[in-house]
């Protein structure tokens, strides 16, 4: 019999010029809980990025992926986004969610660039168990910036096959191409 003691927390701190810490908040706190089981356990993968400014405002925004939380299921996935400011608060101003139970959505999060053109940074986010295409054939989303945000994919990229796994990474790739607009990576 093995227990597991679960909790996590995220947290921000602001920095001035040389390196003098102004402020820090906790972004995201996963709930401490006890877990028993003879055979498995769950994992819950964090990871945060700053986006760039992604509603306009003038600051960097900040973004927290959580694979594991539940999201209205179980291991949907779930991302966050932070809009910076003079002081950063501790709640999610977007959160995203994974459309089905171990879709692992949010395994990776980025700024995408302004994939659009609009002047706004977008979000990138893979969820790499996906069934969109297959059997874990995974799916990327990309959600547009603006003043007002919404937690609607606008672009969702999908696995051609069976087991691809695409979105196990994602980010910005710049303007591969030429055309004026910025483009995206996103690893099987």
């Amino acid at each position: 019999m093995k227990k597991w003691l679960v909790g996590l927390s995220v947290i921000v701190c602001l920095i001035a010029m040389g390196g003098i810490i102004t402020g820090c908040s906790e972004l995201l706190r996963l709930p401490t809980t006890t877990t028993t089981s003879t055979t498995t356990s769950t994992t819950t993968t964090v990871i945060a990025t700053i986006l760039g400014d992604v509603n306009g405002d003038g600051y960097s925004d900040v973004i927290v992926g959580a694979m594991g939380a539940d999201g209205g299921g179980e291991n949907r996935g779930q991302a966050y986004v932070y809009f910076g400011g003079t002081s950063m608060d501790n709640t999610a101003d977007v959160t995203f969610s994974g459309g089905a139970d171990y879709d692992n959505f949010a395994v990776s999060v980025s700024s995408a660039g302004d994939v659009n053109g609009d002047g706004y940074v977008d979000v990138i986010v893979g969820a790499y168990y996906a069934d969109g295409g297959g059997t874990n054939s995974g799916q990327a989303y990309i959600y547009f910036g603006g003043t007002s945000m919404d937690n609607t994919a606008d672009v969702t990229i999908t696995g051609g096959a069976e087991w691809d796994g695409l979105g196990y990474s994602v980010s910005s790739a710049g303007d591969v191409n030429g055309d004026g607009y910025v483009d995206v990576i996103v690893g099987a």
